[in-house]
């Protein structure tokens, strides 16, 4: 049987509970992602290395798929170009298999974190206009109330 060695992400990792709403932090490393196993189940997780504007030293990050959509849309799909970037820390309570967790999410700047339909998150520029087959948002504060059907 051939074993490969596996290696992790070095350095110290961030803990979600030590951070706050509205924080500033910047992504001093490309997104990669890595194996690892949780609850005796692989998975893989998206870890870059981090710097926080009141904190000394970089940190590592798992970072969320909610957070890289938001990253890709703000900044490009290459995660090299994610880099340096000022960015919002939002914090969130929620159940994950059945624990209570803080969920850590990074905002570009103008982002904001909204409910979508059916219960999801996303993090959103409001200033764009998204159409897709679960949800649009439309920037328009004009409406023609004769447009309405009822």
């Amino acid at each position: 049987m051939l074993y490969h060695k596996q290696e992790g992400a070095r350095g110290n990792w961030i803990k979600s509970k030590d951070l706050t709403d509205g924080m500033r932090a910047k992504l001093v490393s490309e997104t990669l992602p890595q194996e690892s196993v949780y609850e005796g189940k692989p998975r893989t997780q998206n870890v870059a290395k981090i710097r926080f504007e009141d904190r000394e030293g970089v940190f590592n990050i798992s970072i969320n798929k909610t957070t890289i959509n938001a990253l890709i849309d703000a900044f490009g799909e290459d995660s090299k170009n994610w880099i340096n970037y000022s960015l919002t820390i939002k914090t969130d309570r929620a159940q994950i298999a059945g624990k209570r967790v803080i969920v850590v999410y990074l905002l570009p700047e103008g982002y904001d974190l909204t409910d979508k339909e059916r219960g999801y998150i996303a993090i959103v520029n409001p200033t764009k206009v998204v159409t897709s087959s679960e949800d649009s948002q439309v920037n328009n504060d004009e409406v023609n109330e004769d447009e309405i059907p009822f």
